[in-house]
């Protein structure tokens, strides 16, 4: 054998080494290679098929379930009509006040700030009548202390390492706090949590099935979050110059009184303002009731409101001029807040909105945060 024939096995076996499949159509006939040629045709129409019908689909029904997931958590189908909740009440309280120079009164706590239903105003509605200014009710109906400073910033919620997408898509995070406490936000309303900021990445926080979630706002750069990161939330960007309002009614949402009084402080200080008023518990065990508005009231002196000694006392009755029965007479000699003040046992009916609302106004003005109340 010469030297060329060796050449052209060694191009032989190069080119079978580079083209490892391929198809062998020689000595077949033209009509079966039509036939080869044709099916391989249909298999390729037919995986093209599948992947505009099944892949698409999937992809486009992704992003679309990703916008509804942050337009539900964002409220920006109603923004105009209610940011801090998807319920309506009956009061200004929670109109949406794009300008940032707009100074009103914030009233942050748990569920006795709230109205118990479009019928009932809250106090925070006869605040807002008495003073003569805008009253947002940033309160949440299970929060505890915790979580409220999470939202309001005085103890910033903290969420752990994580990958944003550059898409619109969510991603699972971790809520937690400078204690390590594991939190729970309360999404029956806003309460000045959406829209946040996450590592300058604006979206929506959002729970589904006990798990939670970030969904960013627009599509952007990818952005890893390498260290444990404070979340901004919408409130600590608008309502910090308002006048604070801290009100958890539950005592068993205080945690320990030494950080409770930590918690209310660092509060106080993330405000761009020295107007603040902290009101004691009102709801729960009395004796520890007692315990607690005693060491809110050493903490923050003149800056403290005794709601719940007013609510069980004679003067309440006074002011407003009406009665109690005996029941609830002996309810309130025993330091419990009376029936005739409920709703339910997490809500003011609207008799005592209106009382507490007045008190809480008398007080605002005693404190000079307001020129004159109605």
């Amino acid at each position: 054998m010469n030297n060329s024939d060796d050449k052209n096995k060694v191009n032989n076996a190069k080119s079978k080494n580079i083209f490892p499949i391929s198809l062998n159509l020689k000595g077949i006939g033209l009509e079966k290679t039509v036939v080869v040629l044709s099916i391989l045709l249909l298999v390729i129409v037919a995986i093209a098929s599948v992947f505009h019908s099944v892949i698409v689909p999937i992809t486009k029904n992704n992003t679309k379930i990703n916008d509804q997931l942050y337009n539900a958590y964002a409220h920006v189908d109603d923004f105009k009509k209610n940011v801090y909740g998807e319920d309506q009440t009956p009061n200004m309280e929670n109109s949406v006040f794009q300008d940032k120079s707009i100074v009103g009164i914030s009233c942050w706590g748990d569920s006795f700030n709230i109205a118990a239903n479009q019928q009932t105003p809250s106090f925070g509605a006869y605040i807002a009548a008495a003073c003569q200014t805008y009253v947002f009710n940033v309160a949440s109906n299970k929060d505890n202390i915790e979580m409220v400073a999470g939202r309001q910033g005085g103890v910033p919620m903290i969420v752990g390492p994580c990958d944003i997408p550059a898409k619109k898509e969510s991603v699972e995070i971790t809520l937690t706090n400078e204690y390590g406490t594991e939190l729970t936000p309360d999404f029956s309303k806003n309460g000045g949590l959406n829209p946040v900021t996450i590592n300058g990445v604006e979206g929506v926080v959002s729970s589904i099935n006990g798990k939670y979630y970030f969904t960013r706002s627009q599509s952007g750069y990818e952005t890893f979050v390498y260290q444990p990161t404070p979340i901004q939330t919408r409130a600590m960007g608008i309502r910090n110059n308002d006048t604070s309002i801290f009100f958890i009614g539950s005592v068993d949402k205080l945690e320990s009184k030494d950080r409770m009084i930590e918690i209310y402080q660092k509060m106080a200080k993330a405000l761009n303002t020295d107007k603040f008023l902290v009101i004691g518990p009102v709801s729960g065990d009395t004796a520890k009731v007692n315990e607690y508005n005693q060491a809110l009231a050493a903490a923050f002196g003149n800056k403290y409101l005794d709601l719940h000694s007013y609510i069980c006392s004679d003067q309440i009755l006074k002011d407003n001029k009406f009665k109690l029965n005996e029941e609830n007479k002996k309810m309130a000699a025993n330091g419990q807040i009376p029936k005739a003040f409920l709703l339910d046992p997490e809500h003011f009916n609207q008799t005592a909105n209106e009382a507490i609302g007045k008190r809480i106004s008398k007080k605002l003005l005693e404190l000079k945060y307001v020129n004159k109340i109605q």
